[in-house]
C-alpha cells in the first residue's frame, strides 16, 4: 500500500513539473503534443488523444494524437456527440471502460478509420472556469486496467490541459487584437478626416463623389481587415477545424478563376491554366481552405499585376505532393521582402502607398497549409513578375 501511495505522489509531482513546463510555452501544438505524451506515460498506456471543443459548432474535433501516423485521418472525423468523447464533453464528468466493445456509447468508425483496436479508455473532460476546452482520452492500458488513481490522475492533468490551451488563446488573441486596433487606426483616421471635409460647404460635386469613393474604398479594408483577422485568430489558437478529403486541384483551380475573373477584366489580364501532368491531380486537403489560399494567390497576382498583364496557373505531379504554380508579370518583389511576406500585417514599403493590403494574407495562407501538411515557396524579381509553388500532398 506504501508502495502504490509513493507512486501516486510521483506522478502528482510529475503533473506539477508538467505544469511549470506547460506555462513555460504559449505554441499551441507544443503544448498539446507534451500534454498527450504525458498521459501516456503517467497512465502507462498505449496511446493518447485530445479531442478540442468548438462551441459556434458544439463539435468536438481530433486535435492532437501521441501517433502522428493517425493524426491526419483522425482530423478528417466528425466526432458525433453520441461517443464516449461526446458524452464525457456534454456531462463534464470522467469514465473508465475496460471493455469499449461493451458500452453502448462506443463507436467504432474511429477503428475502423485509423485501423486500431481499442480496448480500454480513460477519458476526462478538459474543463477551465466552467468552460468545456475539450477531452483528453487514454487509451489501451499496457497492463492490467485503468484505475481511479489513474483517472484522478488524468483529471489533474486535464485540469493543467485547460488552463494552458486557454492561455495560449488568450495570449494569441490579446495579441492579435492589440495588433488590430492598431492597423484599424489608418483607415479610421482616413474616413474621420474625410468626413469632417465633406461637411465643407465649398466642395464641389466631383470633389464630393471622389471623397465618398475613398470611404467605400477605407470601409472595405475594414471589413477585409476584420474577416482576415478572425480566420487568423482562430488558426493561431488551434480553433479551426480542418476535414481532409480528395480534392481535384485542376477544378478548383478553375472554379477561382470564374471567381477572380471581374477583377482581371478590369485590368485587362489573362489569366490561363495548364495541366502538366498525364495523372489526375487529386490532392488530399481541406477543399474550402485550399480555396481560400488560391482566391488569395490569385487576388494578388491580380491586384499587383501591370495592366494587360498575364497570371498562369500550373498542375505538377510530383511524386508524393502535387504543385500547384501561380505565375504573374507583376511588378515583382525586391529581394529584401522576400523572407519577411509571411508575417503577419507585413507589406513591402514599395507597393504600401500605392496600393490597398491587410497584411494579412500570406500569413493566413501560409498557416491553412501547414496544418494541411503543405508548403509554400515565393520566388520573385522585380519588374518581372512573380511565381508561387505550393506543395501539396497527393491523394493516397
Amino acid at each position: 500500500m506504501k508502495a502504490e501511495n509513493d507512486i501516486t505522489i510521483e506522478k502528482y509531482k510529475a503533473i506539477l513539473e508538467i505544469s511549470n513546463n506547460l506555462a513555460s510555452t504559449l505554441d499551441i501544438d507544443t503544448i498539446l503534443n507534451h500534454i498527450t505524451e504525458s498521459a501516456v506515460e503517467l497512465l502507462n498506456a498505449n496511446e493518447a488523444s485530445i479531442l478540442l471543443y468548438d462551441p459556434s459548432k458544439e463539435r468536438l474535433f481530433f486535435r492532437s494524437a501521441t501517433n502522428m501516423r493517425y493524426h491526419e485521418d483522425l482530423s478528417k472525423i466528425l466526432v458525433p456527440k453520441e461517443s464516449l468523447a461526446g458524452w464525457v464533453a456534454e456531462h463534464h464528468e470522467a469514465i473508465i471502460i475496460d471493455d469499449v466493445h461493451t458500452d453502448t456509447r462506443f463507436s467504432d468508425f474511429v477503428e475502423k478509420s485509423i485501423n486500431y483496436h481499442t480496448q480500454s479508455m480513460c477519458v476526462v473532460p478538459m474543463i477551465v472556469k466552467d468552460k468545456l476546452i475539450g477531452v483528453l482520452e487514454v487509451l489501451n492500458k499496457k497492463s492490467g486496467q485503468f484505475s481511479a488513481v489513474d483517472q484522478e490522475i488524468l483529471l489533474a492533468l486535464g485540469i493543467q490541459a485547460a488552463i494552458a490551451i486557454e492561455n495560449s488563446r488568450l495570449f494569441h488573441q490579446s495579441d492579435t487584437i492589440a495588433d488590430l486596433v492598431h492597423e484599424l487606426r489608418t483607415p479610421l483616421g482616413a474616413i474621420n478626416t474625410i468626413t469632417y471635409l465633406l461637411l465643407r460647404p465649398e466642395l464641389t460635386q466631383d470633389q464630393k463623389q471622389t471623397f465618398v469613393s475613398t470611404i467605400q474604398e477605407e470601409t472595405e479594408r475594414l471589413s477585409e481587415l476584420v474577416t482576415n483577422f478572425l480566420d487568423f485568430s482562430r488558426l493561431e489558437s488551434g480553433r479551426e477545424q480542418f476535414v481532409w478529403e480528395p480534392v481535384d486541384l485542376f477544378t478548383l483551380s478553375k472554379e477561382c478563376i470564374l471567381l477572380v475573373a471581374p477583377k482581371a477584366q478590369d485590368k485587362h489580364i489573362d489569366i490561363s491554366i495548364e495541366h502538366k501532368s498525364p495523372e489526375s491531380v487529386i490532392a488530399s486537403a481541406d477543399r474550402n481552405k485550399l480555396k481560400q489560399v488560391l482566391l488569395n494567390l490569385l487576388s494578388n497576382s491580380i491586384k499587383y499585376n501591370k495592366e494587360n498583364g498575364r497570371i498562369n496557373i500550373s498542375l505538377f505531379d510530383a511524386g508524393h505532393m502535387i504543385e500547384l504554380v501561380v505565375e504573374d508579370t507583376g511588378v515583382g518583389i525586391a529581394e529584401k521582402d522576400l523572407s519577411e511576406l509571411f508575417k503577419k500585417y507585413y507589406r513591402s514599403n514599395d507597393v504600401h502607398q500605392t496600393i490597398q493590403g491587410t497584411g494579412l494574407g500570406l500569413a493566413i495562407c501560409k498557416k491553412i497549409l501547414e496544418n494541411l501538411n503543405a508548403s509554400i515557396d515565393i520566388q520573385s524579381k522585380v519588374n518581372i513578375g512573380t511565381k508561387v509553388t505550393v506543395s501539396i500532398p497527393k491523394k493516397g
